[in-house]
């Protein structure tokens, strides 16, 4: 376990990325988002937290805490999955959005964000 002592902090690295992918998207239109993307991206946020928090638990003597976490995560990560699919209007918006205006989607056609065909 000594070798994985400062595994919390590296993880820090791919939330900043995850963060700074999805920044424009969530804050830049953050009155317009409907309720359930909230809900995804404050879900996944902790959910990411936790596993942060997790291999601290693990690697610093606090194994009650890291198994009592786990359990949390774990609801946690479903939630994330079912808001996931709760925001599968947004897909269906942009597939519809693509098709008529096919100019400002680049090279993605219909298929790539539903995937299917018209």
């Amino acid at each position: 376990m000594e070798k994985y002592k400062n595994l919390h902090l590296w993880m820090i690295i791919p939330m900043a990325f995850m963060q700074f992918g999805i920044f424009r998207d969530y804050w830049g239109d953050f009155t317009e988002n409907g309720w359930s993307v909230h809900i995804h991206y404050w879900t996944g946020t902790i959910w990411y937290l936790y596993l942060i928090i997790q291999p601290y638990y693990a690697t610093h003597g606090q194994l009650v805490k890291h198994r009592t976490n786990g359990i949390i995560g774990m609801f946690l990560a479903g939630g994330v999955c079912i808001t996931a699919l709760s925001m599968l209007f947004r897909d269906i918006a942009n597939a519809d959005s693509s098709a008529q205006f096919p100019d400002n989607f680049g090279p993605f056609e219909p298929w790539f964000f539903l995937g299917w065909q018209r």
